[in-house]
């Protein structure tokens, strides 16, 4: 009988120093989550609380001026934000946890979201256990939220409105022109350039080979740049008033295609250049739309179609 209660107590004691050994004093939580998405936007949906409506995995409620996210049985929200650096606090079982949410940039297109916070476990050996297994379970819960987050930034529209993709330019001889105005042009202003590129193509016995291209430029208050562009099979010649231009076979962004009149084109544009700077991409030449509806012949603007590209390196 002694000798199996001096086992019992050695390995009551041996369990209780395993305890101490397993379990560190100073317990460091971390969860580092890749996604494949840009700085920019990383940091306005993941330390604003304005944005976690439009991704969060579980219940956000407003109290007072602050937003309280929920998920599972742990709840969230900002305290503190300095650069790159958003304090968060975690209640859970009646206790708060201050987390340290930071993001990091590897890329252009790469990044890093990392959840961090410091706790320090009891010298009671079952109290130590449970703080081990609090941190576990909110490091899980932290690495869900995370994820949900992931799926959301690493899908363009989820931002921008709609998808992006790099391709690569297709035509490559186009016929233009241009005029300024102290307006934005109207579709008329628009087709009327589109028109006189058509003729003198035809003329010229080439081939149109895709939609119309327009980009207008704000020179200044009361100065606009329309420049109107063509795809042909094969260059005709120049006017004074009509120039051949070559766009260089290279990398080229392409939006999705874009439904609605004036004034949602106008806003799409701006979320495409959006996209272009957050992605910190470079450019060898200006954006532009391409009128894929012909306008004059569809008067619904609604119906209308159209596609935003941007060469870049």
């Amino acid at each position: 009988m002694k000798k199996w209660l001096i086992i019992l107590v050695a390995f009551i004691a041996i369990a209780i120093a395993s305890v101490y050994i397993i379990i560190p004093r100073n317990l460091v939580v971390s969860s580092i989550t890749p996604m494949y998405t840009n700085y920019t936007s990383a940091v306005e949906y993941a330390s604003n609380e304005e944005n976690w409506t439009k991704w969060w995995p579980g219940k956000l409620e407003k109290v007072g001026d602050r937003t309280i996210a929920t998920y599972k049985d742990i709840t969230y929200h900002i305290v503190s934000k300095s650069y790159n650096n958003t304090q968060i606090a975690l209640d859970y079982n009646k206790k708060t946890t201050i987390v340290n949410l930071a993001v990091a940039g590897f890329s252009h297109d790469s990044i890093r979201v990392i959840c961090q916070y410091n706790d320090t476990a009891s010298m009671n050996p079952f109290t130590r256990i449970n703080h081990y297994n609090r941190a576990v379970y909110i490091k899980q819960n932290i690495k869900e939220v995370m994820q949900q987050l992931e799926r959301f930034l690493e899908k363009p529209s989820n931002i921008y409105g709609f998808n992006v993709i790099s391709t690569i330019v297709k035509d490559t001889a186009l016929m233009s022109t241009k005029t300024y105005l102290n307006h934005t042009p109207s579709t008329i202003e628009v087709y009327k350039l589109v028109n006189e590129l058509r003729r003198h193509i035809q003329q010229q016995g080439a081939t149109i080979i895709n939609a119309p291209m327009l980009n207008v430029t704000k020179e200044t208050e009361t100065s606009y740049k329309v420049m109107v562009a063509i795809p042909v099979n094969h260059t005709v010649a120049e006017t004074n008033t009509i120039q051949l231009r070559r766009m260089v076979i290279g990398r080229i962004l392409e939006s999705d295609s874009i439904k609605g009149g004036p004034s949602t084109v106008e806003q799409s544009f701006k979320m495409f250049e959006k996209y272009f700077a957050d992605f910190k991409h470079s450019s060898p030449a200006i954006p532009y739309q391409q009128l894929i509806t012909d306008r004059e012949k569809e008067t619904d603007t609604t119906k209308w179609i159209t596609r935003f590209y941007y060469p870049i390196f």
